[in-house]
């Protein structure tokens, strides 16, 4: 009588998946089982065990006939089921809106630049406020205004709009690091949002705490819209955008809850974890956990904080503190890694490296 077990490698995902069967469960009362005959998918195979690979998920017939040392045969046939890979958490990470609109994150696209690459693109995450978004500036941090006012480049299912500029890479670029675009001091860059009535974003990269009570968010678009900034791949992940959502915390609560998000890049091989580090110390290192993916694969990780405003100094409900440049590599700023599952590992964000990194074609 024919029998089989089988099992599937990987149990789910985006394949190639294996699947094993094994036939040593079959058995003969009369005589000798000589032959294990597999058919499946429109293939055929013979042995005891063998191994099929499958493209896709998908539900698959496997049919197994043995014959005996007298002629005799006996099929059976199982359905295999490899699943789909779970969705992705649509968005999870924190959306808390305030009367003015908050750069949630910015980067820039491709943040690897080849050193023939003739321009990319600086992009922002920006969530509205009390009103529709007007204008989406980059600035330097006189205030002057560097480039034209940022596109719209895409609108997320939970209301946060994505900005771009096309920023044109000058000829005979040396093979280098710009390690911190973002901040307050001379030669760093900022960006803000204004909405319809005048209403005027903190300035990204700034994390600032005041009074910022939450606002119900009806001025969000309607029209869900797939990104459409640039997503040159390269071999090994990048960090697209990063920053803080909320942007503007509340003094009047106990507890202040944002969480540190970024957008990423896989490479040549999957994400295997992003990490939030502190660059000056190994303590703090931790696992930032997947929060959604947009239509274009670049996928959104986040980490959780939650602070007590009495281990904040002189924090009143009339208090405002800004705290101006935590992106960087100085020992009291914080940086954002991927390391995919070949252990590459991307730069590290605010980093824009320029050098020998050619389009990854998917």
């Amino acid at each position: 009588m024919a029998n089989f077990t089988y099992t599937v490698t990987p149990e789910q995902g985006p394949g190639p998946f294996t699947v094993s069967l094994d036939g040593s469960s079959s058995s003969d009362e009369d005589g000798t089982i000589v032959k294990y005959e597999w058919h499946s998918d429109g293939k055929t195979k013979s042995g005891e065990s063998v191994d099929f690979v499958f493209q896709k998920a998908d539900t698959y017939q496997v049919k197994l006939t043995v014959t005996d040392d007298k002629g005799a045969t006996s099929p059976m046939t199982q359905v295999v089921i490899i699943k789909e890979p779970p969705p992705p958490p649509q968005f999870d990470y924190n959306t808390t809106a305030r009367v003015y609109p908050q750069v949630i994150a910015a980067g820039v696209t491709p943040s690897k630049v080849d050193l023939e690459d003739t321009q990319f693109e600086i992009v922002a995450l920006v969530r509205p406020g009390a009103t529709a978004i007007k204008r989406v500036t980059l600035q330097d941090t006189t205030g002057k205004v560097l480039a034209p006012e940022m596109t719209l480049a895409g609108v997320l299912p939970n209301g946060d709009e994505l900005y771009k500029v096309t920023y044109v890479v000058p000829r005979g670029m040396d093979e280098m690091t710009f390690p911190t675009a973002w901040g307050s001091e001379p030669g760093q860059f900022n960006i803000i949002a204004k909405g319809n009535q005048n209403h005027q974003s903190h300035t990204y990269p700034y994390l600032k705490i005041g009074s910022h009570p939450e606002q119900d968010n009806t001025s969000v678009r309607k029209d869900i819209a797939s990104p459409s900034y640039d997503t040159t791949a390269r071999y090994a992940p990048q960090v697209i955008m990063a920053g803080y959502s909320p942007a503007l915390l509340d003094n009047a609560k106990q507890q202040i809850e944002f969480d540190v998000i970024a957008v990423v890049r896989q490479g040549n091989l999957p994400i295997k974890h992003v990490k939030l580090k502190q660059s000056g110390s190994e303590q703090f290192d931790v696992g930032m956990n997947l929060a959604g993916e947009l239509d274009n694969g670049d996928k959104v990780y986040k980490f959780s904080f939650s602070l007590d405003k009495d281990e904040l100094v002189n924090i009143d409900e009339k208090s405002l503190l800004y705290f101006k440049n935590l992106w960087g590599p100085d020992a009291t700023q914080f940086g954002i890694e991927v390391v995919d599952e070949g252990e590459q590992t991307s730069h590290k964000f605010p980093d824009i490296e320029f050098g020998n990194y050619p389009e990854l074609k998917r």
